[in-house]
């Protein structure tokens, strides 16, 4: 009980904290004026009305057309998905909060212990309506759910936040491409064996083996010229 216990708290601080690192300053574009940011609150407001009455078909209206949402659910896992038609929309709602897949989740982590209790989301919507056309929002979404299983009605409410805006779609690709940062890593077992060749040079032969082939076959080039101690006594005579 006690192990239970501590790790619903632990797992609830998780959640709070990156709820206070989500909700710090919004880092808005100085180039956008109040009304227009006021239009965006004002359509993402009217986005999260229509998501709290699970009217997936109505929010996704207010964001067709060619509208591009991508979610990254923290607690299944931190995969982005994107959805660009109104099936896919639908599917991510439907699969995040309404087939059971969430709940599983959250009782492993066993934070059903609180009742209402809330989840959160990130968010990136670009749209073709409303006051900023094609201009990407990132967003925080906090789902509060009344009972211990989400399932359709159960929602409370849903709190959309604008937690950054960009001004063209380029920068938020470099946003939701940030899980690329794993070809980094791959330049990290590049640089180590820079560091220590002659340790690993045994496992890395087998990736780089072509490049310390070269580095082995100049030692044998060395050792011909020993050899050559036989052209060192023309040189003497001469």
């Amino acid at each position: 009980m006690r192990l239970g216990l501590t790790i619903s708290r632990l797992a609830a601080a998780v959640v709070c904290n990156f709820a206070i690192r989500s909700s710090a300053e919004p880092s808005f574009d100085s180039k956008f004026s109040a009304s227009d940011l006021s239009a965006l609150q004002q359509l993402l407001q009217q986005y999260a009305d229509k998501l709290a009455a699970a009217d997936f078909q109505g929010a996704w209206s207010l964001l067709a057309p060619n509208a591009k949402v991508t979610f990254t659910n923290k607690l299944l896992g931190g995969t982005p998905e994107t959805a660009s038609t109104q099936a896919e929309f639908v599917a991510i709602y439907k699969k995040a909060s309404f087939e059971g897949k969430l709940t599983q989740s959250l009782s492993k982590a066993t934070l059903l212990s609180t009742s209402p209790f809330s989840v959160q989301l990130d968010g990136t919507v670009s749209t073709d309506k409303g006051p900023l056309p094609n201009t990407p929002a990132t967003f925080l979404t906090k789902w509060v759910f009344n009972g211990d299983h989400p399932g359709p009605g159960k929602i409370v409410s849903v709190d959309d936040q604008i937690v950054s805006l960009a001004s063209s779609t380029p920068s938020s690709n470099a946003q939701t491409s940030s899980p690329s940062s794993s070809p980094s890593t791959s330049q990290v077992p590049n640089q180590s064996p820079v560091k220590a060749a002659p340790a690993p040079s045994a496992a890395t032969s087998a990736q780089s083996g072509g490049k310390i082939a070269p580095v082995q076959n100049p030692s044998p080039v060395k050792a011909a010229p020993v050899p050559s101690a036989a052209t060192s006594a023309p040189s003497g005579g001469s």
